[in-house]
């Protein structure tokens, strides 16, 4: 009968099983909102959306439940009932789309924060990367031009410092540009996921 989703069998299942006196349990609880399609109808249009939630969760009802339910209900009742229960439909339809907008903001900031978060985090290891880089590079060059000194004339080491000076500017260009492209990219790749992940909800 539950997974027929139909009242009137929910209704004869639990009649029988309360006959031969069977606990309750969540499958006896479904049935018995199942069986009273009136009642599901008043739990949509006067629950609160958190709490409509709950209850959606608890017994795992869904759209289909409700629609079957107010079909049912809308068999018995006049043209005033019916405008009546619309309009509290309708505002339970609001409520309930209110309450999924601010879980997804809620979920689209903590997302954005994670984004802002991951691209810090790859900027901080870029601009670290640069700098031992950049560090180990003009080390180097600082030991060639030592080196130059030694052996060579004061004419030669000022052509070597040009050099050298050259390089560094070269490389910390270079460097800084690498950086930039894997900062670029990550932002790129993680706002691809955030787009994919809002597309999914």
């Amino acid at each position: 009968a539950i997974q027929a989703r139909s009242g009137p069998q929910c209704a004869e299942a639990l009649a029988e099983a309360q006959d031969v006196g069977l606990v309750s349990c969540p499958d006896m609880e479904l049935a018995r909102i199942l069986s009273q399609p009136k009642e599901l109808c008043s739990m949509l249009a006067g629950a609160s959306a958190e709490r409509l939630v709950e209850l959606r969760q608890a017994h795992g009802l869904g759209v289909a439940d409700f629609v079957e339910a107010a079909g049912a209900v809308a068999a018995s009742l006049g043209e005033g009932e019916l405008r009546a229960e619309a309009s509290k439909l309708a505002a339970a339809i609001l409520r309930n789309n209110d309450l999924h907008g601010r879980a997804f903001e809620a979920e689209l900031s903590s997302a954005e924060a994670d984004l802002v978060e991951k691209c810090a985090a790859r900027t901080r290891e870029a601009l670290a990367k640069l700098k031992r880089e950049r560090d180990a590079f003009e080390t180097e060059q600082r030991g060639a031009l030592v080196s130059a000194h030694q052996g060579r004339t004061e004419t030669r080491s000022r052509e070597v410092q040009a050099s050298i000076a050259g390089d560094c500017e070269a490389s910390r260009a270079a460097l800084h540009q690498e950086a930039m492209q894997i900062i670029g990219d990550r932002i790129v790749a993680e706002r691809t996921l955030v787009e994919q992940r809002v597309e999914g909800l």
